[in-house]
C-alpha cells in the first residue's frame, strides 16, 4: 500500500471523509472478490474483465499498488481473451486480504473499524 495516497486524501478531504471511503471499500471488496470468483468458475472472461476493471480503479484510488497491478494485468488478459486471467484469482485474493488489512489499520480509522 502507498500510504502517501491516503495521507494526500486526508489532507484534501479530511480524515472522517477518507475513513468513510475506506469503510465503503472494505464493505464492497468482498463482493468484488465473490464476483471475480464466480466469473472464474463460469469461465466468463467478460465478467472477470469487468470485475477487475472496477477493482483496479477503486484499489488504485486508495493506494493499493500491488492489488491494482494484479487487477490491471488480469483485466488486460481477459480483454485479450486470454484465460490466463483466471489464474490470477489466488494472487488477487491474497493481495486483497493484505490491502484490506492495511486499510483497516490506517490511523484515520476509528478503533472499532480497525482489524488486525
Amino acid at each position: 500500500m502507498a500510504p502517501s495516497v491516503i495521507d494526500e486524501l486526508i489532507e484534501q478531504m479530511g480524515a472522517p471523509a477518507v475513513a468513510k471511503i475506506i469503510r465503503v471499500y472494505l464493505r464492497t471488496a468482498p463482493r468484488q472478490l465473490e464476483a471475480l470468483k464466480q466469473g472464474v468458475e463460469q469461465r466468463d472472461l467478460q465478467k472477470v474483465r469487468g470485475t477487475l476493471h472496477t477493482l483496479k480503479s477503486s484499489t488504485r484510488s486508495l493506494g493499493g499498488t500491488e492489488l491494482g497491478e494484479l487487477a490491471a494485468e488480469g483485466e488486460q488478459l481477459a480483454r485479450a481473451g486470454d484465460s490466463g486471467a483466471f489464474a490470477l484469482l489466488q494472487p488477487i485474493t491474497v493481495a486483497m486480504d493484505e490491502f484490506c488489512r492495511a486499510l483497516s489499520a490506517h490511523s484515520c480509522m476509528a478503533p472499532e473499524d480497525q482489524r488486525r
